[in-house]
C-alpha cells in the first residue's frame, strides 16, 4: 500500500514538473525557416530612414518579437529604435530604443514588451530606424527573398520582395513540449526499471 502511494505521489510530482517546464516562450516564424542562413540578406538600414515589416499574429496574444541581427564595427554608439503598431488602428502598442552594445552578432534580439491581447488574425507593423551609424559601424537586420503570406516589407515606404527574419513570441503552455518531455521521462524511467530488474 505504501509503495502504491509513493508511486502515485512521485507520478504527480513528475507531471507537475513537466507541466511547469512546458510553459515556454512559444515562437512563430513569419519568414521561411527552410531558407539557409547563408542566403540571408541585410536590410542596410543605416543607408535609409526606416524599415517596416507587416505581419499577422497567429496567437491570441504576444509578449515579444525576436529579430536576427547583423553587426559591423563599433556599434556601442549606434541607437536602434523599434516601434510596433496595430495596422488597422495605427495605435502604437510597443516601442523601445537600444544601443548596439546590447546586441550580439548573428543572434536574435528579443524585443520584449507588455502583453498585447486579442492579437489573433490582426496585422501589425514593426518599424525600425537607427541613429549614429555609418558605413563602417552599424546595426543591421536580416531578411529573406520572397514575400511570405500575410506579410509586406518596406524600405523607406517602398515595398520590397522579401520578409524579415522575425519570430513572434507568446509565453504560454505548449502541449507539444509537454507531450515530448513526458514521453522522454517515461522512457528514461522505464529504461532504469529495466536495468534495475536486469541486474537485481
Amino acid at each position: 500500500m505504501k509503495k502504491n502511494i509513493r508511486f502515485i505521489i512521485t507520478g504527480i510530482i513528475i507531471l507537475f514538473g513537466v507541466y511547469l517546464y512546458a510553459h515556454i516562450g512559444k515562437t512563430h516564424n513569419i519568414y521561411d525557416q527552410n531558407v539557409d542562413t547563408s542566403q540571408y540578406k541585410a536590410t542596410a538600414i543605416y543607408t535609409i530612414d526606416s524599415v517596416e515589416q507587416e505581419f499577422e499574429c497567429t496567437e491570441d496574444y504576444m509578449d515579444g518579437i525576436k529579430l536576427k541581427c547583423k553587426l559591423s564595427g563599433n556599434t556601442a554608439s549606434v541607437s536602434v529604435k523599434m516601434v510596433l503598431k496595430e495596422k488597422e488602428t495605427g495605435e502604437t502598442v510597443a516601442e523601445t530604443q537600444i544601443f548596439g552594445e546590447g546586441l550580439e552578432e548573428s543572434k536574435f534580439y528579443f524585443f520584449e514588451f507588455d502583453r498585447i491581447n486579442n492579437c489573433r488574425g490582426k496585422q501589425f507593423v514593426l518599424s525600425i530606424s537607427e541613429e549614429g551609424a555609418d558605413a563602417a559601424n552599424y546595426v543591421d537586420f536580416c531578411y529573406t527573398d520572397g514575400e511570405e503570406e500575410s506579410t509586406r516589407l518596406y524600405f523607406d515606404g517602398q515595398e520590397a520582395d522579401g520578409t524579415m527574419v522575425i519570430r513572434t513570441v507568446t509565453n504560454r503552455f505548449d502541449v507539444e513540449t509537454f507531450c515530448v518531455l513526458l514521453v522522454f521521462v517515461i522512457y528514461v524511467w522505464g529504461f532504469m526499471r529495466f536495468l534495475y530488474c536486469l541486474f537485481r
